[in-house]
């Protein structure tokens, strides 16, 4: 299995997840650079390119310009709750759009799930996550430390996926 996870300050995941997994037998990468996860799927000649990417939801960096679109869709929203701070939710947005054509099942981490922004969604598309229930949503924006068995957790985040035909 082939996982990919996006962290700007990959200490927790480094030293907790990463092993976990990689002792299952996991195939793990690590990017700290929101452009270089967008240009690694984008690029990639299998679809999809990861089993499953997990992303921080709070990021210390602006999105890269090839999610402009997406950002502006995350920032009215920020500035609609009077909070803005940078978010991997551009990047979320943009597999969740184009989840018929990149087939990129996605999951967010966080110390502080909050700063997701649930039901946001692009032109005409599908609110994000639409059809998940309350337990699920918490599954796919999950609190750090909260995730139990981080090979279990990615199971059980590949089997949403799979069960609700996001990606199919």
């Amino acid at each position: 299995m082939r996982i990919l996870i996006l962290d700007d300050n990959p200490k927790y995941i480094g030293g907790l997840w990463v092993p976990v997994l990689k002792a299952k037998q996991y195939e793990v990468e690590v990017h700290v650079d929101m452009a270089q996860t967008y240009r690694s799927i984008q690029s990639a000649s299998r679809r999809p390119a990861y089993d499953i990417v997990l992303m921080d939801v709070v990021f210390d960096e602006p999105a890269p310009p090839e999610l402009r679109d997406y950002a502006d869709v995350v920032l009215k929203s920020q500035i609609s709750k009077n909070h803005r701070e940078f978010t991997s939710q551009a990047l979320g947005l943009w597999l969740w759009h184009e989840r018929k054509t990149l087939r990129q099942r996605y999951a967010y981490f966080s110390s502080r799930t909050m700063e997701h922004l649930p039901d946001l969604q692009v032109g005409s598309d599908a609110p994000e996550f639409s059809g998940a229930d309350a337990g699920e949503r918490r599954q796919l924006v999950c609190r750090r430390g909260d995730e139990g068995e981080v090979s279990s957790h990615v199971d059980r985040l590949i089997q949403i996926w799979v069960q609700k035909g996001w990606a199919a």
